[in-house]
């Protein structure tokens, strides 16, 4: 149930939590005035990426991911075995 019925205003969660952010971080380092400067652009795009590295550790969530949904190479032995017979 919802309190407030959604209005034009309304965002979904995706775009208020996770892309918005992203867009005010984003535009703090690249403006129009650093377009025609290859050095400045470099110097922004490492800015940017580290501090979305400290903000989002990619890494991090992909082995957390990999370890709960792979199986335990004893469990998959099982499985290769059985395959094998």
């Amino acid at each position: 149930m919802v309190a407030n019925p959604p209005s034009s205003k309304s965002k979904e969660m995706g775009v208020m939590f996770i892309f918005d952010p992203l867009v005010k971080r984003y535009k703090k380092f690249f403006d129009e005035s650093i377009i025609g400067d290859t050095m400045k652009v470099r110097a922004a795009n490492q800015s940017i990426k580290k501090l979305l590295e400290k903000s989002m550790p990619v890494e991090k969530a992909i082995l957390a991911m990999v370890c709960e949904h792979l199986p335990s190479p004893i469990q998959q032995q099982e499985h290769k075995l059985l395959a094998l017979i």
